[in-house]
């Protein structure tokens, strides 16, 4: 159609072809955006597969009605940046009064990502007689200005004072784990986006170490009781098919890999030609630095992420941990049925809530429940906003040291104590390992004000000699400097071994970041949590008290199954 015939369209038609891109974001770039190939030509813009999972991700959101909050981590040069920018162009041209923001780390990166808009706007073909709004100003890289009143301001973290102005419905952060004055920058543009179905945020990066605001929006992404309204996004290298190179003699190649590169390329069914790239990749662009290779070109959101410090577990061990299968999220609570009182597990539909779910009580299985009660403890170094930690506990099958179960929340210990006895009650009456340090106490109030078993809760081993009644201080795991070392040591092991088996992604993640400080300290490092850890190092450090007292009681069932029935005497009586 041509640009007169594009200009008589009727406001109805206009609508109509401005609701059909909504959710047709791919045909639109292919038929009416071009870009420059590496050869310097000018091509349509057909979406490359991260950017397909960007679209995806916003269409899956603009469905239900909710405000679009996209979190992105990425590989190097998967051109993300350009997906983005096209989705900003889209619901900001065409929509009249809609401002936009762009922002990336440095000055010369934003430039580039004016020149993606440049290009945009001058090879556009209209989408189906839809015709591009007139620009009626562009001022060196800072604005572009349509003549319906909408405009795209850009800016970078290096140069820029602050993020705030005035309100905006679109709004770009790019590289956002490399910015300076992260915290203050991102906090002043994020304020300034309505909370309103149609706005949109994209936060699209590559990883920067295991710390900062980029960092921990991530895990507040992938949370599944996080109520941020934001999801993530991961595009490995893998999935960009230019990361490949030709083999002169594919079979000698094959002949040439080792176990670590078999097992990759068996997990994410790899070619040759990939393995070829990622081995070029490893010793020319990342300097034989695997980690630096892990950082910039990650495999899976669990490699892209290297921590600053010493790391306490060997990351080697945690990536062959099983996948991690995606978990039933929700409630746990009791409920009257009849003259009964039963714990039931209530899905929730949002994927919310406090218990992560892989597999339900089995008959006939022991179940070990370990816990990191809440202290209070902000690891947030921001004075903008606070990051206290959780009240994690663990479920573990003791036959297989697999985790099962998990409850994370923000929680006070009290009532933290009566989920941790309601999911021992589930899981067919479970061991439980408390910790005991500070706040914890009332935990383990509250666990035995509900007349749990004592004998299936851990209590500190005593002189043998020591024959007195059990008291409150005995029970639960305390943490000192020698039992802290020992537990972390006997974790570490069962990692290495493979004994135990974790299921969730904030666990694996936090044991990535668990570092030895300086001060020979081992803790999260600086921003991070490490309650998910230390709940799991008090279960593998108490497993064979759980496994001990699984034993002893099979011994008394069997002992009161084998006990003789006395037999019944019948009288008769004797007539006289």
């Amino acid at each position: 159609m041509s640009l007169q015939a594009a200009e008589r369209l009727t406001n109805p038609q206009i609508e109509e072809l401005i609701g059909r891109l909504r959710f047709d974001h791919a045909g639109f770039c292919k038929q009416t955006l071009e870009i420059r190939n590496k050869s310097g030509k000018q091509v349509p813009l057909v979406l490359t597969p991260g950017q397909v999972k960007l679209t995806t991700a916003i269409e899956h959101q603009e469905r239900l009605g909710l405000p679009i909050r996209v979190r992105c981590l990425k590989a190097g040069q998967v051109h993300m940046s350009m997906g983005a920018c096209s989705h900003v162009l889209r619901r900001t041209a065409f929509t009249p009064g809609t401002h936009a923001k762009v922002y990336a780390h440095l000055f010369e990166a934003t430039r580039n990502l004016y020149d993606y808009f440049t290009q945009f706007l001058a090879n556009y073909k209209p989408f189906f007689g839809l015709a591009m709004p007139k620009v009626a100003r562009t001022n060196q890289d800072h604005i572009i200005e349509f003549a319906n009143h909408s405009s795209i301001e850009f800016g970078s973290a290096e140069t820029s004072r602050g993020g705030r102005s005035r309100p905006f419905k679109v709004l770009e952060l790019s590289e956002t784990a490399f910015w300076r004055r992260a915290e203050d920058l991102r906090t002043g543009l994020l304020a300034r986006v309505p909370d309103d179905p149609d706005t949109l945020i994209i936060d699209e990066s590559t990883a920067n170490g295991a710390s900062g605001s980029f960092y921990r929006g991530w895990m507040e992404a992938m949370d599944p009781s996080s109520t941020s309204g934001w999801i993530g996004v991961f595009v490995a290298w893998w999935e960009l098919p230019e990361y490949s190179r030709e083999l002169a003699d594919p079979a000698v190649f094959q002949r040439s890999l080792d176990k670590e590169e078999w097992e990759i390329r068996n997990r994410y069914n790899l070619t040759l030609g990939q393995m070829a790239w990622r081995r070029w990749a490893i010793q020319t662009t990342c300097e034989g630095d695997i980690n630096r290779f892990h950082q910039e070109f990650p495999a899976c959101p669990e490699e892209a992420f290297v921590a600053s410090g010493r790391t306490v577990f060997d990351m080697k061990a945690l990536e062959r941990q099983p996948l991690v299968s995606e978990a039933l999220v929700g409630d746990l609570c009791e409920e009257n049925t009849g003259i009964r009182v039963e714990v039931q597990f209530n899905p929730r539909q949002d994927g919310h809530g406090p218990v992560s779910l892989w597999k339900r009580p089995e008959k006939r299985h022991f179940y070990l429940v370990s816990t990191d009660a809440a202290k209070g403890i902000d690891v947030s170094d921001r004075a903008t906003s606070a990051d206290p930690d959780y009240a994690v506990a663990h479920v573990f099958d003791t036959a297989t040291c697999e985790q099962v179960a998990m409850i994370r929340d923000r929680i006070e210990p009290s009532k933290f104590g009566e989920m941790v006895v309601a999911t021992a009650k589930w899981y067919n009456w479970a061991y439980i390992a408390p910790d005991a340090d500070g706040p914890a106490v009332a935990m383990i109030e509250a666990i035995l004000r509900s007349q749990y078993p004592l004998e299936l809760i851990y209590n500190r081993q005593r002189d043998p000699d020591d024959r007195r009644p059990l008291l409150l201080q005995d029970i639960g795991f305390l943490t000192t400097t020698v039992t802290k070392p020992q537990a972390i040591a006997s974790l570490s092991r069962a990692l290495r071994e493979m004994t135990v088996l974790i299921r969730d992604k904030t666990t694996r993640a936090e044991l990535r970041t668990f570092v030895t400080w300086p001060n020979g300290k081992q803790a999260a490092s600086q921003g991070n949590h490490d309650d998910c850890v230390m709940a799991l190092a008090v279960g593998v450090h108490t497993l064979p008290f759980a496994v001990r007292a699984q034993e002893r009681r099979e011994a008394a069932a069997k002992a009161e199954a084998n006990k003789p029935v006395a037999e019944v005497v019948q009288y008769r009586r004797i007539r006289r």
